[in-house]
């Protein structure tokens, strides 16, 4: 009997590693087909559905009329029509703007609410995304810049502020007449005597010079 057991020991050893075996081919399939999905780069498109054409609309006729106590439905516009079509550069672009009007003018809220500080970071994951998908706009990665400095600041942490400054350098370099307002627009919050105030008051002097 002896001999018939290691037999039939050896038999059950030999098919669960088969069996392992053959999972293991399997899951490194799918594991190839997820890598290669995960590794599938996000582009991005401008086509509009009636859903974005309604939101980007929206969004600019009540920018226009500066009508804050919009932003709610403005926001949940955008966010349907970044829901149906996650490429749309504009609907993107708009996101990151409509989030930091919120955050910009929360002074005019009656009692502004701590989610309110949730604005600037979804800002600058929209403008993160949109400069990903399109480096070429030296535009966004000015107020990608700003939103950096204005978190990091807000949260104590001093290297994404410092990163967003280096962002905004490097805007002022691609387009000054553009990026010197924008960063130095942020850079104007701090105290009147600090070198930070000093070169963004130098910066507005230097745009209305470049722009007359």
């Amino acid at each position: 009997m002896y001999p018939f057991s290691m037999a039939k020991t050896i038999s059950m050893k030999n098919f669960s590693f088969l069996i392992i075996s053959l999972l293991s081919i399997c899951l490194l399939g799918s594991c190839s087909n997820i890598a290669s999905r995960l590794q599938h780069k996000k582009v991005y498109n401008l086509q509009e559905t009636p859903l974005s054409k309604v939101a980007n609309q929206y969004f600019w006729t009540n920018l226009h009329k500066g009508k804050y106590d919009s932003l709610p439905t403005v926001i949940s516009l955008l966010n349907a029509a970044y829901l149906e079509n996650p490429g749309n550069l504009k609907i993107i672009d708009h996101l990151g703007f409509a989030n930091i009007w919120r955050y910009a003018e929360s002074q005019r809220l009656n009692q502004p609410t701590a989610d309110i500080l949730q604005s600037f970071v979804l800002s600058r994951h929209f403008f993160d995304e949109s400069y990903l998908l399109n480096p070429a706009d030296s535009r966004i990665l000015g107020f990608l810049g700003d939103t950096k400095i204005t978190e990091g600041k807000v949260t104590n942490n001093r290297q994404l502020a410092l990163e967003g400054y280096f962002d905004g350098i490097k805007s002022i370099h691609e387009w000054p007449q553009f990026n010197k307002f924008t960063l130095g627009y942020v850079l104007s919050q701090n105290p009147a005597e600090s070198d930070e105030f000093k070169k963004a008051l130098k910066w507005q002097w230097e745009t209305l010079a470049d722009c007359s």
